[in-house]
């Protein structure tokens, strides 16, 4: 039992999804009896067992639909048949684990530290990149390559949102270059993708990507400029903005209906009749 509850706290600190089937009731004859217990992960690999054969065949599948929705299950089994010859009934509650999301920053310098030190206050692992060993030799997750060696440094997965604060247009669209080849890759995409910039920036990195078909429809999903508008100017307000859309987006949240966003737009000088 320890084993298992140690693979899962090291499961969530790698960041690695996955699910844990426990067997809660059984009747008759069974070969796996209530508080059995199997991890299993995102690439369909167990450790422990809910009974083997068909049944945790059954549940393995049912594991895997749950970490991919992230929710419960509580499935019943008859081990008759084609599924044992045992002849009695399982119950089995399948709980997802689900693991931070990785926040990765790209850029180090003004707005990039400052959206790495206010993240640190939330539920993300954090990475911070940069090609200027100087910028990010003092930070603990902090790694300093060439922009284009990206993919060999960082393994993007759907729970990745990567944030670009690069110091110029060309090692935006490097990193971005380099983040779609290896999202192609290994067949996945990543949370979110920001772009710290202008509407100016999005449209120059628009017509750099214009010739690559392979590319220009994943572009047309990053966010660029990233940040909501609330009038920031310091590096730490921007920051603020930034990591406010990113938890809007990745969370689903619907602003328009916000009392908070409502009471911005009254307020005096901005439509107010006050």
């Amino acid at each position: 039992m320890e084993e298992l509850y140690g693979i899962i706290a090291r499961m969530a600190e790698d960041g690695i999804d996955g699910a844990v089937a426990t067997v809660i009731k059984s009747k008759r004859s069974v070969p796996r009896h209530a508080g059995s217990r199997m991890v299993v992960k995102a690439d369909g690999s167990t450790v422990g067992s809910v009974g083997g054969g068909d049944i945790e065949a059954k549940v393995i599948e049912q594991a895997l639909k749950s970490i991919a929705d992230g929710q419960c299950r509580n499935e019943a089994f008859s081990l008759t048949g084609s599924a044992g010859a045992c002849g009695g009934e399982v119950e089995v509650f399948i709980e997802p684990i689900q693991s931070r999301d990785e926040l990765v920053i790209v850029g180090a310098g003004h707005v990039g530290r400052a959206v790495y030190n206010a993240a640190i206050e939330l539920p993300y692992r954090i990475r911070i990149f940069d090609d200027r060993p100087e910028f990010v030799e003092e930070l603990p997750e902090g790694k300093s390559f060439p922009i284009p060696e990206l993919g060999q440094h960082f393994c993007p997965s759907p729970r990745s949102i990567v944030l670009l604060c690069n110091r110029s247009h060309s090692l935006d669209y490097e990193t971005l270059e380099a983040l779609f080849t290896k999202e192609i890759e290994l067949g996945i995409q990543c949370k979110f993708i920001g772009v710290v910039g202008s509407k100016g920036k999005a449209a120059r990195l628009a017509k750099m990507f214009s010739d690559r078909p392979d590319y220009v429809t994943r572009f047309k999903d990053v966010v660029i400029p990233v940040g909501l508008s609330i009038g920031s100017e310091l590096p730490s307000e921007i920051a603020i903005s930034i990591l406010a859309e990113i938890i809007t987006i990745t969370r689903n949240a619907d602003l328009s209906d916000d009392g908070a966003v409502l009471r911005m737009q009254n307020r005096p000088g901005k439509g107010s009749r006050k």
